[in-house]
């Protein structure tokens, strides 16, 4: 039952790929099912019924046959910090939350483009978005999660290589802010790579020893992240 919740999100998250150039609005939907997939996927690993909302009774029979409202994002986080112990960070959950937020605003509110322009931007704002996202989960399922998911690490491994491809709709952003980062070496502040979208437009600052808060010009990525 694991594997087929797991394999069903990697299978939405190639759709969301594939969607990206002619069907950006799906390729939201897509992406954001997978997340949610993942997280039930962890639940389910701990046991069925954590799964189930919890405006309903568990029952496998249900369960099994797919007849039940599953946990929401909220719901999920809730359960993985009192339930098991491994709560999302903030970061992760805020993260999570804005592609529910962009989710609901396709499923409701979207209308395609009327200029190329208008495309352009909506695909760089998924992009920002799917990266960021990518980088948070990514690191949850293949390092505090790896117990779990670590036999899955090739097919993740797949998906961190085509989200390279969203990299050209951000180029216009760097090639626009990159005199602002050219005035903040010049000004003495480091500049690394970023962890998100691999831009060279990370600004970063010591806080503790190796631990760094790195602010992307590009892709607007924010964490406080360990330096190796």
């Amino acid at each position: 039952m694991l594997d087929r919740l797991v394999e069903n999100a990697l299978d939405f998250l190639e759709r969301s790929l594939a969607d990206f150039d002619t069907a950006p609005k799906y390729s939201v939907i897509h992406f954001y099912a997978a997340v949610e997939l993942f997280l039930k996927a962890r639940l389910l690993a701990e046991h069925w019924s954590l799964v189930v909302a919890k405006r309903q009774d568990p029952d496998l029979k249900k369960f099994e046959s797919g007849d039940f409202q599953s946990v929401t994002l909220d719901e999920a986080a809730d359960k993985l910090d009192k339930v098991l112990q491994s709560p999302l960070t903030q970061a992760e959950l805020s993260q999570f939350r804005n592609l529910a937020k962009h989710r609901n605003r396709m499923v409701h509110f979207f209308h395609e483009g009327a200029t190329a322009k208008a495309q352009d931007d909506l695909k760089q704002q998924v992009a920002m978005e799917q990266l960021k996202a990518w980088y948070f989960l990514n690191r949850l399922l293949l390092e505090r999660w790896d117990a779990v998911f670590g036999k899955w690490r090739k097919a993740l491994a797949k998906v961190t290589a085509a989200l390279k491809n969203h990299h050209e709709y951000l180029q216009v952003i760097y090639d626009h802010v990159k005199p602002e980062i050219d005035a903040k070496v010049a000004a003495g502040s480091t500049i690394e790579e970023c962890p998100s979208c691999g831009f060279q437009a990370a600004e970063a600052e010591e806080i503790l020893g190796d631990f760094k808060h790195r602010n992307c010009f590009v892709c607007q990525f924010e964490a406080q992240c360990l330096t190796v």
